[in-house]
Order: structure tokens, then sequence, then C-alpha cells
């Protein structure tokens, strides 16, 4: 290709004849089909190289001139061309193609400028193979009366051997029936069914790039009737009507890499859906085999990876494997390499990317497809946690070292790696690093931290990754997301990844965020005082300073929960710290609320002394001290008129006798006959006749009592018999031999108080103190 720029000059030959100066800028065929060149490209490239006054370049006669020319592109001309107008460039491209000259004339409207011209000429020749390049001629000036053999001109007039075309305007029709019907043949499928873009013709037309192949015009009409085959045929597929012999048409005239982006990928794909149904679409695919069919099925498969697609892919591997051993490692790069759709790979497909390397051998050690891995961070960590679940730490290290060699020490470009190479002991991340990272992937946590363990770093990671990690924790992001950090926590344990125990207390602080939980505390994995410790030492440090409020509620139902028992009251108070006031009015609140909700499950409850109070002042049901009051005289077995003054308080402070009963049933097991007679005359004195009365019937029916409550209702008995054989009603009585019955020598009082010489004394008022089983 060529573009030559006439001057006018007085210059004259020694003959006498006018020398007209030409500077002529050229190039190969070869390097004008390899750069796609346009005639404005290369007139824009003519400008910018410096000419001498001896129509050199500069600076040395002879010297080879380098030039940019740039590419044609084909959207750029497609929109010349509708400006100009599709059929009248159709008609003129029809014309050149006819071999007939052209002079394009002013009329009514003035010709436009040189580089409108040049676009023009970009145009007709866009219309055309571009092959036709190579013998296509034109000029944006030429005068009527210069004789020459250029095809295409513009002028003042017509020559005599010229076809005059006024510029805008109708167009003669080609002699030759090849030119014609390539005229119509354009028309058709710009505007007929086929409905083609300007831009999809001249991209076709582009391909064709061979001079032998277009010596006339018979050959360019072939040339665009084989371009509505493909898109016909990927038309009828993407309707539902594809065929497989018409595709297998299309593949024995076309080269996958000669066809359109799109339709390559339609002709694909529909045969790789019907490799298990129709085997001829398999075989047809691995007598195509070829880079882009790897690209093509790569870039179709990458969202087919799941466990569901995982099959289908498995068959196209072993089409792959019939195609030879490189097309499956190549398909496997393909599939693994990041589309604009999918620059990455979700968790789950990235685990399933991870069972395919497994595929081709030697995949994982292949350079190429190491490369592109470590570019994603999905498929990377997850080969990293396939190799650290097999027991391969040193190769996840090497990995690590090879994704760094690969992005440099920053990582550029993929700021994600970087705390990676903080993880084998290299300088520490950047926030925005770490950030790159938590935003990439939930489940990375563990996994560096093992990889840290494998190098002794695993205190100096989690120290620092500690502010992303409580970060994560408190957001909530998509489902996927968050579930996969979930998983993550909940299996973040100190054993797992080289941690001391005592971290238990952090963990627990992010279970507590995350969760409302807190494993550690409950599992007892650290001594509780250490434990205690470290816990406060986290929870009041910077990283949860805009936390604290909100947490102090869950903590307390974390440690505490809804229907806890006295344990868990006691455990609580052992946790808080008594110097942080509210969170010591919240756990008071807390642990009243549970008591005055179930007062009979705290009869045990050993209180400390800081704590009385706080708790005591927010209750709102007395009948709980009261009670605790009765178990702690119970405990320190009070004398008969302490617990029936107990008990007495109780049934004024709104208190059941079934929720009296069993403190009551435990004093009565420890007592003799007469002191239990005694409790039920303190009773029926202090006005609580009905209390009295209920308590005695149970005791007198044996619902409770046991041993001591059997000794009573013998002593009742006897008395009865002994009141009848003193009125003259019956002989003298006869008591039954019974645990309680007397043996010889044995006194009246120790009869009554059996194991006993004297009456038992009164004891003192006990504490407040209760550590009964059963409340």
């Amino acid at each position: 290709m060529a573009i030559s720029v006439v001057t006018s000059s007085d210059l004259i030959t020694e003959g006498g004849r006018a020398v007209t100066p030409t500077r002529l800028l050229w190039t190969g065929w070869a390097d004008a089909v390899r750069s796609r060149m346009s005639w404005r490209a290369m007139a824009l490239a003519y400008q910018s190289v410096r000419w001498t006054d001896t129509m050199m370049p500069a600076p040395v006669r002879g010297d080879a001139v380098s030039v940019q020319i740039s590419e044609i592109a084909a959207g750029t001309v497609a929109d010349d061309i509708e400006r100009f107008g599709f059929d009248w460039v159709a008609g003129l491209a029809g014309l050149v193609l006819d071999r007939r000259r052209i002079a394009i004339v002013a009329d009514a409207m003035p010709l436009p400028g040189v580089a409108e011209r040049l676009r023009l000429f970009d145009a007709v020749c866009a219309l055309l193979p571009y092959a036709y390049r190579a013998r296509f001629s034109a000029a944006t000036w030429a005068k009527a009366n210069v004789e020459h053999r250029v095809l295409l001109t513009f002028s003042d007039t017509a020559a005599r051997d010229q076809n005059r075309v006024v510029w805008k305007a109708a167009l003669p029709r080609p002699h030759g029936s090849d030119a014609s019907g390539y005229v119509d043949a354009l028309l058709r499928l710009r505007n007929g069914e086929a409905q083609l873009s300007t831009s999809d013709i001249v991209q076709h037309l582009l391909a064709e790039s061979d001079p032998r192949r277009y010596s006339d015009a018979a050959a360019a009409l072939r040339a665009l009737q084989r371009m509505d085959l493909p898109r016909e045929v990927a038309r009828a597929i993407r309707s539902g009507r594809g065929r497989l012999a018409d595709v297998q048409s299309v593949l024995d005239e076309y080269r996958l890499e000669g066809l359109a982006p799109e339709i390559a990928q339609t002709l694909v794909r529909f045969l790789a859906d019907r490799v298990d149904d129709h085997p001829a679409a398999g075989d047809l695919l691995v007598r195509i085999w070829s880079t882009e069919t790897e690209r093509q099925l790569g870039a179709y498969g990458r969202p087919l990876l799941s466990d569901a697609g995982l099959p289908r892919l498995h068959r196209w591997f072993d089409l792959a494997r019939r195609a030879g051993r490189a097309s499956e490692l190549g398909l496997l790069r393909e599939l693994l390499r990041p589309t604009e759709t999918m620059p990455d790979l979700p968790s789950a497909s990235a685990s399933v990317a991870l069972r395919l390397l497994s595929v081709p051998h030697g995949a994982i050690d292949d350079a190429a497809t190491r490369q592109i891995v470590v570019g994603q961070p999905m498929i990377f960590i997850a080969l990293l946690r396939h190799l650290l679940n097999h027991g391969r730490t040193d190769r996840a290290v090497e990995l690590i070292e090879l994704g760094l060699g690969l992005r440099g020490p920053a990582a550029e470009g993929h700021p994600w790696l970087v705390p990676f190479g903080f993880a084998i002991g290299r300088g520490e991340p950047t926030n925005e690093q770490w950030q790159a990272l938590r935003d990439a992937d939930d489940r990375v946590w563990l996994v560096l931290l093992q990889i840290a363990d494998f190098g002794g770093h695993s205190m100096r990671l989690f120290a620092a990754m500690w502010p992303f990690l409580v970060d994560r924790a408190g957001r909530q992001t998509t489902p996927a997301r968050d579930a996969a950090f979930d998983a993550e926590l909940a299996v973040l344990a100190p054993t797992r990844c080289g941690l001391p125990e005592i971290e238990w207390a952090s963990i627990d602080v992010l279970n507590l965020i995350r969760f409302g939980s807190m494993p550690g505390l409950r599992a007892g994995a650290v001594p509780h005082e250490h434990y205690r410790e470290r816990f406060w030492t986290v929870w009041y440090s910077p990283s949860l300073a805009d936390r604290r409020s909100l947490l102090s509620a869950p903590l307390v139902r974390a440690i505490f929960p809804e229907s806890s028992t006295a344990a868990g009251a006691e455990l609580l108070m052992s946790v808080i710290p008594s110097d942080d006031l509210a969170l010591v009015q919240h756990a008071a609140q807390t642990i009243a609320r549970e008591i005055d909700a179930r007062p009979d499950q705290f009869g045990s409850l050993v209180f400390r002394p800081e704590w009385i109070d706080q708790i005591r002042r927010v209750s709102v049901r007395p009948g709980f001290w009261v009670y605790l009051e009765l178990c702690t005289a119970v405990e320190a077995n009070s004398s008969a008129r302490q617990i029936a003054a107990r008990y007495v308080q109780g049934l004024q402070a709104s208190l059941s006798f079934a929720q009296m009963e069993p403190p009551v049933d435990r004093w009565i097991r420890r007592q003799p006959a007469l002191l239990v007679e005694q409790l039920l005359i303190d009773l029926w004195q202090q006005d609580v006749a009905e209390g009295a009365e209920l308590l005695r019937r149970g005791v007198a029916e044996g619902r409770y009592g046991g041993r001591a409550a059997q000794q009573w209702r013998d002593f009742v008995q006897e008395r009865q018999l002994f009141a009848q054989w003193l009125a003259g009603r019956s002989k003298p009585p006869r008591r039954p031999r019974t645990a309680g019955h007397r043996g010889a020598g044995e006194s009246r009082l120790s009869r009554l108080f059996p194991g006993r010489s004297t009456a038992p004394e009164a004891t003192e008022e006990p504490p407040l103190r209760a550590n009964s089983s059963e409340v």
C-alpha cells in the first residue's frame, strides 16, 4: 500500500519537460495486512514525516524512516459509511469492483475537503474485501486533461473514459453481474432479513486479506455470501432452531478463528451443550480443537464451576484429552482465566476449580496456570487451603512467594497478596492492603494464621489483623459472604492456628460481636482468673471503643442467658468487673429480672457482697429475698419459731405454700417429732392457719418429711390413744414399734427428741445465704 503527494513546481528538465515533484510513502503488503492500515492513517503518517527540500525525509537521503500507522477502527469507518450513506458507498464499491473509473464532481453541493475525501476512500474500501486495497487506486484531485489510470478521483469534470458521479447523487449500476450482485448482497445484508450492522460487515471484510483469492468480482461476492451463512446459522441457534448439520457446514468452510467472536462463541457453545446426547457434536469439537476452542469453552464453562456443573466439565476434559494432552491443560487455563463478567470466582466456584486442577497431570506445577491462579484471590486462597489441608504448608509458602515474585514486593495491582507475605515474615501490610484482602474473601483468616504458624508468626499476624477481624465481625454483607465468614469464625480456635490458649478471650469477643456467644468461656479451656484478665484487656482496647456500649447487653446475655441458673448468675458476677458501674448495673438488672421471674430456681445462689445491694435495689418482687432468708435459715438448722417466722414472711410476700415447700421439707427431715409439732403450733399461733393446715396435711399424708414425718405421725397417734385411755374408753395404749419408739431405759424426753438428752436450743439468726440444690 502506498500514498503519494504531488506538488506543482517551476522545474523543467534539460529536455524542456515540466517536473512534477512527487513524495511517496509506501509499505509492504504483509505489513499492511498485519496493521490493517487505512488511507487516512497513512496520510496522517505522511504528515508526521519531516521532509527536506530535496524531497527526501530528513536527516540523510537514503535513510529508513520509521512512522506509526494506526489500525482501522471498524466502528469509526462504519460511522463514516453511515454518514455518507450506506447505499451510496455500496454503489461506489460496486463500480470499483466492476473496474470502472469514476470521477466525483460537484453539482448543487460543493465537494468536501481533502480529509473527508480520504474518509470516503476508506469507506469504499471497507465495503470490499481488504485484499482489494492491493488493486485499488484513488486521488483526492485529478484534472480531466491529465492522463491517468486511477479508479476513483475527485475532479472538476469527468474525462471521456470516466464515469461521472455527482457528489451524493444517484449512481449508475455496475455492468458485471458479479459486481452488481455484490451491491445487492451488501444491501441485503444491511437492509434485508440478515439485518447486519455496518460494523459487522466491515469487520468481516477486513479479515479477507489474501490478494491471491480475489482476482475478480466473483471472489468478492463469494466472500460476502460466506458472511451470511455463519450469521444465519448462529441466529437460528439463538432462536432455538439450530441444527448440528448446519454448524458442521459452517465449520467445514470456516476456521473458528476466522469467524466473528460472537458467532464462534455461539457455535462452540451449541456443540458443548450437545456433547452428552450427540457424539457427533463431541467429534466435531475435537476436530476443530484449537486455542480459540479452549478460549470459548473456558469463557462458557467458568460460570459452570459448581458441584452441579462439574460432571459436564469433566466430559469437556475428556474431549480435550482426545485432542492432545496440551489441550487438556489449555482448557484448564481458560476455565481459570478471569473474564470481564467474572474477574474472580466466588468461593464455591473456586473450590470446584481446585478439584479440576487435579485433572491434567502436573497442572498445579504448570507455571502458566499458577500465574493465572495468583491473580485471583478466591482460587489462590482455595489452593492454599487445599495445600494446608493436605499437610503441604511448605508448598503453600512457595505459592505465596511465587505470587509476590510475579507482582513485586508491593504486589502491584493485587494488594490482597501483601498480607500473605506478612504471614511468611515479610513487611506489615497497610490498612488498604488488609481491606483489599478482607473484601476479596471471607474465608482467609484461618489460612493466614495457619501459614503464619508454620513460620512462628501467629501472634504477630493475629495482632495485626485484629482490628479488621473486629470490623468484619460487626458488618453484614451478602448472605453468601456472611455465611463464609460465619463458618470461618465458628471453627476459629487457638489450637488450630498456633495461638496460646489465653487467646480464647479474644476469639470470644469476635463470637460475641458476631453471634452473641462466648464458646471459650463456656468450655472453660482457660483458668478463670487468667481468662478474665485477658478478656477485659481486649474489652477495653481501642478496637472496641466504639462498640462497647452496644455490646454490654449481648455480653451479659451471653454469660447469663434466659432461663439460666444460679450458677450462671454466679459466673456473671465473677466475670463482670465491679468498677464498671454501667455494666454492673445492667448485669444486676438482668439477674434481678430472672430472679423475679423464677425465684425458686435461685435459692442456692451465693451473692457476692458488692452485688447484693445492686440486685436487691432493682428487684421488683420481695418474695425472693424472703424465700432466700427461709432457705438460709433452713441450712443453718434454725429453730421452729424462726422457720415459722420466715414462712409467715413468705406468705405475706405472696409466696405460695408450694414454692416454700422444698426448704421446709428439708428442715422437717432433720427434726424430731416434737419440733415438727412446734412448727405447726407456731404457724397456728401467728394467724396463718391455712398455711399451717396445708403443712400439717402434707406431713400427715406422708407427702414429705421422710422419717421425721413418720415419727410425728406416731407421736400424734400415741397421744390420741393415751387420751382415750385416760377417759376410760380403751385399754392402756401400746405404741407401735417404730424407729421413734422408746426402748428400755429411754426417757420421755429422749423419745420426743431422739438422739438427744435435752431439747434443742434455738440457733442464732443465720446470714443471708442458701445453697440448696432443689431451689
